[in-house]
């Protein structure tokens, strides 16, 4: 029997939602991120498969867009199986939403399936994921002031 674990973060950006979401909607791009020796891209729109080498690994993720919602400004994604060490069924979802002041809030979901034994140090792992790359995402807008 498995426990399904999750982790939530956010982080600021100071611009607007719309210039966040024009990049954050390109599920294809990772090139704000760290540690990816290589991304390919197989498929487009809903259904695509964006296949990521880490660096040091020689194991491809592969990462399936399940929804883009442009409303909303989100988009979710999974891992299918044993996509990642000790985890089952990933499922990602990353936001951008408005606020009053003309910047904007970032969130990162994420969630997997761990057997009880693996679920503490899933969760440790999954908490580190939904931080680092919603800080990482947004520490790319930086250079950048509100109107």
């Amino acid at each position: 029997m498995s426990n399904t674990i999750q982790a939530t973060a956010s982080a600021s950006a100071p611009c607007t939602a719309e210039l966040v979401w024009q990049t954050m909607q390109n599920f294809g791009n990772l090139d704000w991120a760290v540690g990816i020796q290589k991304v390919e891209l197989v498929g487009e729109g809903i259904g695509m498969v964006r296949k990521v080498l880490l660096d040091g690994s020689t194991d491809w993720l592969d990462e399936k867009l399940i929804e883009q919602n442009h409303d909303a400004m989100s988009f979710t994604y999974v891992i299918e199986g044993q996509g990642m060490p000790g985890m089952e069924n990933y499922k990602a979802k990353g936001q951008v939403e408005a606020k009053e002041d003309g910047t904007s809030l970032l969130t990162w979901t994420c969630q997997a399936d761990a057997t009880p034994e693996q679920a503490p140090l899933v969760e440790q792992v999954l908490t580190g994921m939904a931080d680092g790359i919603v800080n990482l995402f947004s520490a790319q807008f930086s250079p950048f002031v509100a109107p």
